[in-house]
């Protein structure tokens, strides 16, 4: 078997089991955990190590594929009332706002594997991790005010729950959720590549 055959595969295998963890942890839900009135998330992490892993734009895009479907599964297995108030003012909306964020996560962690993979400074990898989950935090916050705040104050909003409170509430705990989920991926992403590296290292030995 050919070297960079041998390669691909490792990838694709890589890619294969960050898809089953992301899934698993969707399902338990571990990787959406609730904090006060919002939802965390730790599947920027997976996205992150799929980009650097296999260090093209479509595995990185594709893990970001693999996010949205994962946070739009929310709905499914793991509702909370904020999330049941989006999906009844425009179901189309909230995938939307699921989906095509976090294929812009995907995006992020690709150009940025691109850019650190010109270095060998220490670090790199918690740069890939850091950039993958402030994108996913910024980009799903955007996605979230323009796509509903039409809906503050109308008619049907009010009979949902009153989003337009819960929009303006959330970002004070936002704030902190940000910066937990940028320190956890900076303090896994890195650790993990290492270690994917050097069992690269060890089964080309």
């Amino acid at each position: 078997m050919s070297k960079d055959k041998a390669s691909k595969i490792r990838e694709l295998t890589i890619l294969a089991v960050l898809t089953a963890i992301m899934l698993v942890i969707t399902i338990a839900p571990v990787g959406f955990p609730v904090l006060g009135v919002v939802r965390g998330t730790i599947m920027a992490i997976p996205v992150a190590v799929g980009a650097a892993v296999t260090k093209t734009m479509r595995g990185a895009i594709y893990m970001g594929v693999m996010f949205g479907i994962a946070s739009f599964l929310q709905i499914v297995f793991n509702p909370m009332h904020a999330t049941i108030v989006l999906w009844g003012l425009n179901p189309l909306f909230y995938t939307i706002m699921c989906i095509v964020p976090r294929v812009g996560v995907g995006v992020v962690a690709g150009l940025t594997t691109k850019l650190v993979n010109k270095t060998n400074k220490l670090g790199k990898y918690s740069l890939v991790g850091f950039a993958t989950s402030l994108s996913n935090s910024i980009l799903f916050l955007t996605f979230m005010f323009l796509l509903f705040l039409p809906y503050v104050g109308t008619a049907v909003e009010l009979e949902s729950g009153g989003m337009g409170s819960f929009m303006l509430g959330s970002v004070f705990f936002f704030v902190p959720l940000i910066i937990f989920e940028a320190i956890a991926a900076v303090v896994i992403v890195e650790p993990l590549m290492r270690a994917i590296n050097k069992s690269k290292e060890i089964g080309t030995a």
